[in-house]
């Protein structure tokens, strides 16, 4: 039993249904991704006007990760109070 290989398209679907998914994501996540890119954008600034090394890729890393840590409890709440949080 040999299965087959849809070649023709196969890979346009794909990449369809990753253009569709990150679409959906970003229409019903817009809190949590504003919420993290006004983080990043913040503490770069504040690391430009207080240190002046501000592209340490490391500390963007990590308060990107920080930030999405503290972002991600959003997730836990109902939608109308994650707005408040």
């Amino acid at each position: 039993m040999s299965k087959k290989i849809k070649k023709d398209g196969s890979i346009l679907n794909v990449f369809n249904k990753l253009k569709k998914n990150i679409v959906y994501y970003v229409k019903h996540n817009r809190l949590f991704l504003s919420y993290i890119l006004f983080t990043i954008i913040n503490s770069v600034m504040i690391r430009y006007l207080t240190v002046g090394n501000w592209y340490n890729v490391k500390t963007i890393f990590i308060d990107l990760s920080i930030s999405a840590f503290f972002g991600s409890f959003a997730y836990l709440l109902k939608a109308d109070k994650q707005y408040f949080y």
